[in-house]
């Protein structure tokens, strides 16, 4: 993952940063923002999606029932069955 997104391989100097980070983001929640904090001037990380990293690093989830759909929650990615998802939908997000 971390190749694909920025062409760094293990030996890479910059390797233990971007996994870092990954692990960041997979951990993150409302209440541990803080630590993004060290990432703030990066620019490396300017054009990538976190939301398609959340995806990315969280193995899909197989509802039992076809109207539960992925939303965007304080907590990270959740599903849910309510009307109102499309206002949390991760597909809306540019």
């Amino acid at each position: 993952m971390i190749h694909s997104h920025w062409q760094v391989t293990k030996e890479h100097t910059d390797y233990a940063h971007y996994r870092r980070y990954l692990e960041t983001v997979a951990g993150a929640r409302f209440d541990s923002l803080a630590a993004f904090k060290p990432y703030i001037d990066d620019t490396t990380l300017a054009n990538v999606s976190v939301v398609e990293l959340v995806r990315q690093l969280h193995l899909p989830l197989t509802p039992p029932w076809k109207t539960f759909v992925p939303v965007m929650t304080e907590a990270g990615i959740c599903y849910s069955s309510s009307a109102l998802y499309r206002f949390q939908s991760p597909e809306d997000v540019k």
